[in-house]
């Protein structure tokens, strides 16, 4: 596993920050883009996100091999009760579908557990970014809430899910490196990261199909050799066709755009 670490912002950093941040902006498409996303100035960063991770109290870089790619951060949803809902956002799509998210995270949420006296740490994303879902299963995140087709984004209706973990569950978790591949069970929420991705798959497919079928046959090659390097059905190879079809979907926006 190459190696992951997470640190507060070095002084004099905002500008190299900002452009990791700006010019490759793929990921908004999946943190949430039904929310809307406005790209701030190099000073509004500097002033708001910036001294965040500075501060290094709410949010972290994640460094891969002490080059910044990304951030982990936390929120209280209600700090009287303890509740608490950790983040992560992988700004450099070049090293999607990697690992790096896995074992950022859990650094992150060990962090978290000795830091702050809660049970649990919860973490929300939507069924448009099965990249995340994947995550959180493989770092043994448990399917607590599912709002059916309350967000609406290019179309298409998708649902808000709501994972957590308890203190006690995350101590039996190996947060060495990244769960090897193994296959899939029968559990709801994993059948329905399959099913997520193969609806991708046909939608974008069919998007491709009139322009640019040269993008498709591409992704087409590189899921056929991921079923045969990671096991056809292992948790690995979803979540690496999960991240090939976030790049296309990109691709299929900029054209758009």
């Amino acid at each position: 596993m190459r190696d992951v670490t997470l640190g507060v912002a070095e002084p004099g950093s905002g500008a190299a920050l900002y452009d990791l941040m700006t010019p490759d902006e793929t990921w908004t498409r999946f943190n949430g883009p039904d929310f809307g996303y406005q790209r701030p100035s190099l000073n509004e960063f500097l002033e708001g996100r910036f001294k965040r991770l500075l501060a290094g109290y709410d949010a972290q870089i994640i460094f891969l091999e002490g080059r910044p790619v990304g951030e982990v951060s936390f929120c209280w949803e209600c700090e009287a009760t303890r509740w608490l809902e950790a983040g992560i956002v992988i700004y450099d799509s070049s090293v999607w579908g990697k690992g790096i998210g896995v074992r950022a995270l859990s650094l992150w949420i060990t962090n978290l557990f000795d830091r702050f006296d809660v049970e649990r740490i919860g973490l929300t994303t939507w069924s448009g970014n099965p990249g995340m879902m994947a995550c959180a299963e493989k770092l043994g995140f448990s399917l607590e809430g599912r709002l059916r087709k309350v967000r609406y984004y290019q179309g298409d209706y998708y649902d808000s899910i709501r994972y957590g973990v308890l203190r006690s569950e995350w101590s039996q978790v190996d947060t060495s490196g990244p769960a090897s591949s193994e296959p899939f069970t029968s559990d709801r929420s994993e059948r329905e990261l399959r099913e997520t991705v193969q609806r991708m798959e046909r939608r974008l497919g069919e998007a491709f199909a009139k322009k640019s079928q040269g993008f498709f046959d591409c992704y087409r090659e590189m899921a056929g050799r991921f079923e045969r390097d990671l096991g056809r059905n292992s948790r690995d190879v979803w979540l690496a066709k999960a991240s090939a079809l976030m790049l296309l979907q990109s691709l299929r926006g900029n054209e758009q755009a």
